[in-house]
C-alpha cells in the first residue's frame, strides 16, 4: 500500500439496520483534484477489478475511490437476506451514502464498469446530484432487455459444440457443471477478457464465499448473461436518458458482450454523450488496452468541455486500436462520424486505402491523436454501416 493511500468504513443505514461499506482511496481528497469514484460490477466483483483506474492518479493526481457495494468483499455480508432486499435502489443509496460520508458530493466524477455502469445510470436518474460532473460508462447496458438479446446472439456465435453444451446444461439446470464451466470459459475469453493478465481481476485472488454476492439482483441460480431472472430483469433506462445532463463518455469493446445496439442509445439519448470503442478488447478494456483506456479517460476526466452553438457539435464517436491490413502491416486507426449529406472525405496515411462511404469520415490517425474534435451525430443505421466497414474494409 502506497503512503498516500489509505483504507476505511462508512456506516450506511437501511430500513431501520446499520451496516458497514468498505472504501479504499488513492490520493488526497483535499488536493483541489475532482476524485473519482468507480463502481464495480457484478454484482459481486468486488473492488479489486477496478483497481487498475489508480493510473489516474499516478499519471494525472485524480483522488481514486474504490469500494466493495454491500454484500461484497469487505463490506458487510448479509447472506440471510432474502431477494427482495436486494434492489437497485439499496445501491443507489449506498452511493449516495458513500459520496455524502466522503464530503466529496458538491464535486465528483464516476466511473462504472457493466454493472456498475448501470448503477451510476440509476444514481443519476434517481438523486439528480449537483455535484456529479462527469460519468464514465464501460461495457454498460442501457436495458436488461437489449443486453438479453445481444448475450444471446453471442452465445449462437460460439463453435456449435460449445453452444450445445452450454444450451444442454441450462436446459438440464446442471450449470455447475466442469463441462460448462470449460465453456464458458470459451464465453469467457471472447467477450469478457481477451487477456491474462498478471493481476488477475474481478475478485479472483478470493473464493466467491469471501466475496459475497447480493442474490438478489441477479439471480445466480442461473446464467445471468443469458437469461436473467433476479429483481434486476426488467431494468431499463431508455426512456429517460434525456434528463441526463451530465458529460458522459461511454466505452465498449469491439469484441464486447455489451454490444453496439446495446451501448448505443446511451450515446444517442444522452445530450453530452462520447463513444469511444476499444478494437483489440472485450469487456474489460482496461486490462486489455490499459495504455489506450487511461489516456482517453484521462483526457475526458480533466479537459475542459468546449459549448458550442449545439451541445451535438462537440459530441464524437470514434473506434481506435490496432488493426492489420492485408500485408498484415499494423496500423493505429480511428472512424469518426459526420452529419448525414458531407461529403465523403478520406484522409490517407501509412498506405492505407480506406473504402469511400458517402456519409461519413475516415481517418488513418497516430496513436498521438486519439479522438479529433468537432464531430457530429449520424443516424443509427448509418454509424452502425460505417462501424462495419471501419472494421472490414481496409486495404
Amino acid at each position: 500500500m502506497t503512503d498516500s493511500e489509505i483504507t476505511g468504513t462508512v456506516d450506511f443505514t437501511a430500513n431501520g439496520e446499520t451496516y458497514q461499506t468498505w472504501y479504499r482511496l488513492l490520493g488526497d481528497l483535499n488536493s483541489g483534484k475532482r476524485p473519482l469514484v468507480t463502481l464495480h460490477g457484478g454484482p459481486g466483483f468486488g473492488h479489486e477489478a477496478m483497481l487498475p483506474h489508480y493510473e489516474l492518479h499516478r499519471a494525472r493526481g485524480i483522488p481514486v475511490i474504490c469500494y466493495d457495494q454491500l454484500g461484497i468483499g469487505k463490506s458487510t455480508h448479509l447472506r440471510e437476506k432474502p431477494k427482495e432486499f436486494w434492489s437497485v435502489e439499496l445501491f443507489v443509496d449506498e452511493l449516495a451514502n458513500l459520496v455524502e460520508k466522503l464530503g466529496i458530493a458538491e464535486n465528483f466524477d464516476l466511473c462504472g464498469h457493466s454493472w456498475g455502469g448501470m448503477l451510476a445510470l440509476s444514481y443519476v436518474l434517481a438523486k439528480q446530484p449537483k455535484g456529479l460532473k462527469r460519468m464514465v460508462l464501460v461495457g454498460t447496458p442501457s436495458s436488461m432487455e437489449l443486453w438479453q438479446k445481444g448475450t444471446r446472439e453471442l452465445l449462437e456465435g460460439l463453435p456449435k459444440d460449445t453452444r450445445e453444451t452450454l444450451k444442454k446444461h441450462e436446459r438440464e439446470g446442471t450449470t455447475d457443471s466442469e463441462e460448462y464451466k470449460a465453456g464458458m470459459e470459451v464465453y469467457f475469453r471472447k467477450h469478457m477478457l481477451k487477456v491474462v493478465p498478471v493481476d488477475p481481476p474481478v475478485g479472483t485472488r478470493c473464493t466467491p464465499r469471501e466475496r459475497g454476492r447480493p442474490y438478489g439482483v441477479f439471480d445466480h441460480e442461473r446464467p445471468f448473461r443469458f437469461y436473467i431472472t433476479g429483481t434486476i430483469k426488467s431494468w431499463s433506462v431508455l426512456d429517460d436518458l434525456h434528463k441526463i445532463s451530465q458529460e458522459t463518455l461511454v466505452i465498449n469493446g469491439a469484441d464486447d458482450e455489451a454490444r453496439d445496439f446495446v451501448v448505443g442509445p446511451l450515446f444517442w439519448r444522452i445530450p453530452k454523450a462520447k463513444w469511444v470503442q476499444f478494437a483489440n478488447s472485450s469487456h474489460l478494456a482496461f486490462f486489455e488496452e490499459p495504455v489506450r483506456y487511461f489516456e482517453v479517460v484521462g483526457q475526458f476526466l480533466t479537459t475542459p468541455y468546449v459549448d458550442g452553438d449545439a451541445v451535438s457539435t462537440n459530441l464524437r464517436r470514434a473506434r481506435i486500436g490496432t488493426v492489420h491490413n492485408r500485408n498484415d502491416r499494423p496500423i493505429l486507426w480511428t472512424w469518426i462520424e459526420e452529419p448525414l449529406g458531407t461529403q465523403a472525405s478520406v484522409r490517407c496515411q501509412l498506405g492505407i486505402r480506406p473504402a469511400s462511404f458517402a456519409t461519413a469520415r475516415f481517418a488513418a490517425l497516430t496513436s498521438s491523436s486519439v479522438v479529433p474534435d468537432n464531430l457530429r451525430r449520424l443516424s443509427m443505421v448509418a454509424a452502425l454501416m460505417f462501424a462495419r466497414i471501419g472494421a472490414h474494409d481496409t486495404h
